[in-house]
């Protein structure tokens, strides 16, 4: 006997569907370039850049909220081909894009599986 999940998931309809179509794209609010930042282990907000580990996020940085990236959002480091779900507001390095969500009820569960 199957588990409930994977009846649901059997039941599914699946196909193929264009970033775009699921999520905005955008560039990020302002781009703070490692060298010249003073990145610190707990700080305003996570400093997420094209790194492959420990979700993006290189450390914390004290910074003007006003350049902070929606939290809920998919952060792609263009050059890495890295995504990783962000779940709280940050800030980014150079050559990363947001993807904000054009789905209801978008969260880290479903990120996770996207």
């Amino acid at each position: 006997m199957s588990s409930p999940l994977a009846q649901r998931l059997a039941q599914a309809k699946w196909g193929n569907f264009p970033v775009k179509d699921l999520f905005e794209i955008e560039s990020t609010k302002r781009k703070f370039d490692a060298n010249k930042v003073v990145v610190l282990e707990q700080g305003t907000a996570p400093y997420v850049i094209r790194s492959s580990i420990n979700n993006g996020q290189k450390g914390y940085l004290n910074e003007n909220e006003q350049y902070l990236n929606p939290g809920n959002t998919i952060s792609f480091g263009q050059d890495t081909a890295t995504m990783f779900y962000q779940e709280l507001p940050y800030f980014t390095g150079d050559k990363i894009k947001i993807l904000i969500p054009r789905l209801s009820g978008f969260n880290k569960k479903n990120a996770h599986f996207l």
